[in-house]
């Protein structure tokens, strides 16, 4: 079978997108044995100490980053992946949820 694929695109940046939560779902992910792909597309302020957390854990190369891609090219990113994921602040969708949705891409949210 073939690793789950995860995907969010976005700024790399803590205040509202919260990218460091990033490195503990990895980490339950990798606890919990499961088989999926990360990848991280964007740049940002949170964008180095990110990829120092990342590279903290045993992921084996199942964490990949990207530097941003347009937003007119991100539909053929989202088409490449079973879900995107976001952990942001608030409750309403932010801008690449709805456009992930577009490509047929499953998310998943809840308000915090």
């Amino acid at each position: 079978t073939s690793p789950v694929r995860v995907v969010y695109g976005g700024r790399m940046s803590q205040v509202q997108k919260r990218v460091l939560d990033f490195a503990p779902l990895v980490k339950a992910l990798l606890d919990r044995k499961a088989d999926f792909q990360l990848d991280l597309v964007g740049g940002g302020s949170q964008t180095e100490k990110l990829k120092t957390a990342m590279h903290e854990l045993p992921h084996g190369g199942r964490v990949r980053f990207y530097d941003p891609i347009p937003p007119e090219a991100m539909l053929d990113v989202w088409a490449a992946h079973d879900i995107f994921v976001q952990v942001v602040t608030g409750t309403g969708p932010a801008g690449s949820g709805p456009a992930s949705a577009k490509a047929g891409v499953g998310r998943d949210g809840h308000a915090n």
